[in-house]
């Protein structure tokens, strides 16, 4: 049975990232619709399954047609020395496949990486509008600023 976690807050939401391939996420984050989370929880729980067959097969595939060319554009070589040439071919399909897979499963936690930062932002943005504002419509980084900034008769602007 897979281990299940649940994400009630940006802490478990970090948390999530170290999580074993193959653990099944629940979303139980108020600030979201049931049907948001559950599309969230969907690709959350795709993610984490990503195990990086996809670029595993296509590396597999191109070095077996470089191979190949390489074996056709060198075929005085390859009969005169048909074990090296085989076991050479062997060694690089076999690096090959390896390198496709360790992208394909960097690949897939980059994207959750990035799945997770869009979650805490959008969790941080539903903060930030539930609590009332001192100024509602200065922007968000500017509210400091407005406060502690006046023009001078020159046109200068003065921070204190």
């Amino acid at each position: 049975m897979p281990a299940t976690h649940t994400i009630t807050g940006p802490t478990s939401l970090q948390r999530s990232l170290w999580l074993r391939r193959g653990t099944h996420i629940v979303l139980a984050l108020p600030s979201f619709s049931v049907v948001q989370q559950e599309n969230l929880q969907a690709r959350f729980n795709r993610q984490l399954s990503e195990s990086g067959n996809e670029f595993c097969t296509v590396a597999l595939i191109a070095s077996l047609v470089g191979y190949i060319l390489f074996d056709a554009a060198h075929w005085a070589f390859f009969t005169v020395h048909p074990v090296t040439m085989l076991t050479a071919n062997l060694l690089v399909c076999l690096a090959a496949a390896l390198f496709g897979k360790a992208l394909g499963v960097l690949r897939a936690r980059w994207q959750l990486a990035r799945l997770i930062w869009f979650v805490a932002e959008r969790l941080e943005d539903l903060e930030e509008n539930s609590s009332p504002l001192a100024f509602p419509s200065a922007p968000r980084g500017d509210l400091f600023a407005m406060h502690s900034r006046s023009a001078s008769s020159l046109g200068r602007v003065s921070t204190y």
